[in-house]
């Protein structure tokens, strides 16, 4: 089967689609159109040097080569959950890093040791591109969890404050809040679940089809990181919402209100 390739001057001419919506969003007057250039040209400088790195990786088979790469991947992963918060936070991206981490570990960990039975267990060429595809989902679970998290916080501040003062303790109070938060933050992958294959073919499947590769183990492959992602998106999730309760809360169970009227005037002269 033939590979085709995409060389830079092709590259280039597709580049041209981006005068859609481009042009859209000045039509409309968006004021998105110089975002969503920068955006273009970032994302191309990211990923062309990501192919070099990656093949530098790849080729070396080093566990520290990996390990250095993945930390990186790590990292941005905090940063930019940091960056995409609207609430107060100190040392999120540090802390949301960690959870990430160790949402990821255990489940990727188990596939690669007992589903595909990688030998090493690190081999680059897997744990790699795996992880980078994982940890941009839990990323994207943890801010959205977070973010439902803190607005439906804000929204039911009085509902807590009656299960608190009922002597629940802040955990079980916030129940509700995080019963909410950790359902949205799940809805997109089992959403993609509901139509892969049907509506959606996902990027593994389109990368190996077009590479000329066997699209039914591409499937299987999909299929395994999918439950990964589900998994890390479970306790990603489940451990940044525990962490938002201890920033709004105190060990003696009470709410923080002043960091809940940062933003909004709920629960003023409510002190009292």
């Amino acid at each position: 089967m033939s590979l085709y390739e995409i060389s830079l001057a092709s590259l280039a001419v597709g580049f041209l689609l981006l005068s859609v919506p481009a042009v859209y969003g000045r039509i409309l007057r968006l004021g998105v159109t110089r975002d969503l250039l920068y955006g273009a040209g970032r994302a191309a400088l990211q990923l062309t040097v990501v192919g070099y790195v990656l093949t530098w990786v790849l080729g070396r088979r080093h566990f520290l080569a990996a390990m250095l790469m993945l930390l990186f991947m790590v990292f941005m992963a905090g940063l930019n959950t940091q960056k995409r918060q609207k609430f107060p936070y100190p040392w999120l991206w540090l802390k949301a890093s960690v959870v990430i981490v160790l949402a990821t570990l255990g489940p990727l960990t188990f596939v690669l040791a007992f589903v595909v039975r990688a030998r090493p267990w690190y081999e680059p060429r897997l744990l790699v591109p795996l992880t980078g595809m994982i940890l941009g989902n839990s990323m994207s679970a943890v801010v959205l969890g977070l973010d439902r998290f803190y607005f439906a916080l804000r929204d039911k501040w009085p509902l807590v404050e009656a299960r608190l003062c009922l002597g629940a303790s802040r955990y079980q109070a916030c129940l509700p809040v995080v019963r909410g938060a950790a359902r949205a933050a799940l809805l997109p992958i089992i959403n993609t679940m509901m139509v892969i294959g049907l509506v959606h073919l996902p990027g593994m499947i389109v990368g190996q089809i077009t590479a000329g590769g066997d699209p039914a183990l591409a499937a299987r492959y999909q299929l395994m990181i999918m439950y990964v992602i589900a998994a890390a998106n479970s306790l990603a999730t489940l451990g940044v919402i525990y962490l938002g309760i201890s920033r709004f809360t105190t060990s003696n169970h009470q709410l923080r209100y002043s960091l809940l009227e940062e933003k909004s005037d709920v629960g003023k002269g409510s002190k009292g």
